[in-house]
């Protein structure tokens, strides 16, 4: 019976289709399809493994992909043959840029050396030529002083840093 109130009334002598339960006839039928169904399944499907034992799977193409992994395999082996040989060189290269690091730094320190020496010899002769004398510049140190000035009133820059040993006697 329908959900609901009722509107309408069927008429009298009115002709009303309806449906029977499924019963084992119709079970029997749709069964006979699916059969049929299954049988064109199961063809299709030893169809595709023939040509899969015929084609892909033949003889002469296993002997192919055997012959293709051993290439791989040889490839492979050469490979880590050339990476151990890379190794090498890249450890070769490297103590080669410790040694030209090593050189640099001596170069560098070297450098320094001689501008300290240029410089010392450039402030030797500015002494000379104002006619500093040596108690002039040892004065001048003990007192802090990073100049001097010369009796002329010339300023002699960058004097050499004096020491005086054990012997009261002065070093540069």
């Amino acid at each position: 019976m329908p959900p609901g109130e009722p509107t309408e009334y069927i008429a009298k002598n009115s002709f009303i289709e309806g449906t029977r339960e499924t019963g084992l006839d119709d079970l029997t039928r749709e069964g006979g399809f699916l059969m049929s169904d299954l049988r064109t399944a199961v063809q299709n499907v030893n169809t595709t493994i023939t040509r899969l034992n015929e084609q892909a799977l033949a003889p002469e193409n296993m002997q192919n992909i055997r012959a293709s992994v051993e290439q791989l395999s040889a490839a492979t082996a050469a490979l880590a043959e050339s990476s151990k040989k890379i190794d090498s060189v890249i450890d070769k290269a490297d103590a080669t840029m410790g040694s030209a690091k090593k050189a640099a730094d001596d170069v560098q320190t070297a450098m320094t050396d001689a501008r300290k020496t240029i410089q010392a010899a450039t402030q030797a002769i500015h002494v000379a030529q104002h006619g500093i004398g040596d108690d002039d510049v040892i004065q001048a140190r003990i007192h802090g002083g990073t100049s001097l000035v010369t009796a002329q009133g010339d300023i002699a820059p960058y004097l050499p840093i004096v020491n005086i040993d054990h012997d009261n006697q002065y070093m540069t």
